[in-house]
């Protein structure tokens, strides 16, 4: 099973054996290839591979279809499709075409406990990879989404303005003296 890439000391899980100390692979095609170098082929052995949070995997298009196509594997993707913004995230939604079946999970709406379909970011870190939890972002529904980016958009507007406020009353006290 290919693991979650923002781990830094991520674990191989298989049930070929139990968790070990073996790399994580973020990358697929690496592990292909290092596996094919080893005479105890442990990529040949499995049937299915599992990649978590693949939003975050450069060569994800390539990898599933080497490892679907070419060797017969079951490859199950877990990942977000969007980013806080709702752009696109890494290339998850690249792969839809090569899919078999897709089921689109959601969470439920953190402020109504509707369907959630999008992440609000409650700081005002603008990377797109920001990795954080509960502390950071917010499952919501469609009309929390909207208006928490109003509200989150009026709230820095606000602080702009009291702060260029701060400055030029800071400026008039110096001009003053």
């Amino acid at each position: 099973m290919i693991s979650d890439p923002k781990h830094l000391n991520p674990l191989l899980i298989s049930q070929i054996e139990e968790p070990t100390g073996h790399r994580c692979w973020t990358n697929g095609m690496d592990m292909v290839e290092s596996a094919m170098l080893k005479s105890d082929c442990k990529l040949c052995l499995l049937d299915v591979i599992g990649i978590d949070e693949a939003q975050f995997f450069d060569d994800l298009y390539d990898f599933c279809c080497k490892v679907a196509d070419c060797d017969g594997k079951i490859v199950i993707v877990a990942g977000l499709d969007g980013d806080y913004l709702r752009w696109t995230f890494g290339s998850v939604l690249h792969i839809i075409p090569l899919a078999d079946s897709i089921t689109k999970l959601t969470a439920r709406c953190q402020l109504c406990g509707k369907r959630a379909f999008f992440t609000l970011r409650k700081t005002n870190e603008t990377k797109t990879e920001l990795i954080g939890g509960s502390d950071v972002y917010m499952p919501v529904c469609r009309q929390h989404y909207v208006n928490g980016q109003v509200v989150i958009e009026s709230a820095w507007d606000t602080l702009e303005s009291c702060s260029k406020a701060q400055t030029d009353s800071y400026q008039e006290e110096v001009a003053v003296a």
